[in-house]
């Protein structure tokens, strides 16, 4: 069923989509103080990843999110975001795309990701933030990249990589 484009939930979406941003550049930028702010206090988040099963309080999330730093860059993108309010509450249902650089011992390698979130926002001190969530990785894949030498360190902004073989 769809919901009535009011301009009340149109500004709502607006809102809701800029916290899926804000969320996929606190991960980019490594920003734990903008991660915390996306999530209400007592957040409780699923995930479901092909070496971990887990749900986790706020603390766990941003453990897991200084996991990243083992990655040389990252770059999340938003994609498709669909929402439902009821009140005070948004049901939001949103995929996004995860590019991981990393390296091993054979060399830099470009990790990708299909994410599936399936959230519960709720209004927290006036704005949107989650407050469950659950994750998903829907597939990835794994591939060899060469990195281009002179740009610099992680700054949550280029994923400058040609793919090869």
């Amino acid at each position: 069923m769809m919901q009535e484009n009011t301009p009340t939930n149109h500004c709502s979406k607006c809102e809701v989509r800029e916290l899926l941003s804000r969320y996929a550049v606190a991960l980019d930028t490594k920003d734990q103080a903008l991660l915390e702010s996306c999530f209400t206090p007592d957040v409780r988040v699923k995930y479901q990843l092909s070496h971990l099963e887990s749900e986790l309080q706020i603390d766990g999330v941003l453990d897991l999110a200084r996991g990243l730093g083992e990655f040389d860059r990252t770059t999340h993108l938003v994609g498709t975001v669909l929402t439902r309010f009821e009140g005070d509450e948004a049901h939001v249902h949103s995929y996004s795309t995860a590019y991981l650089i990393g390296r091993d011992d054979s060399g830099p390698f470009l990790l990708t990701r299909a994410v599936q979130y399936r959230d519960q926002m709720r209004r927290f001190d006036g704005e949107w933030r989650i407050h469950r969530r659950t994750h998903s990785v829907s597939w990835e894949t794994q591939s060899r990249v060469v990195l281009d030498p002179d740009l610099p360190a992680c700054d949550g902004y280029g994923l400058t990589a040609a793919k090869v073989g």
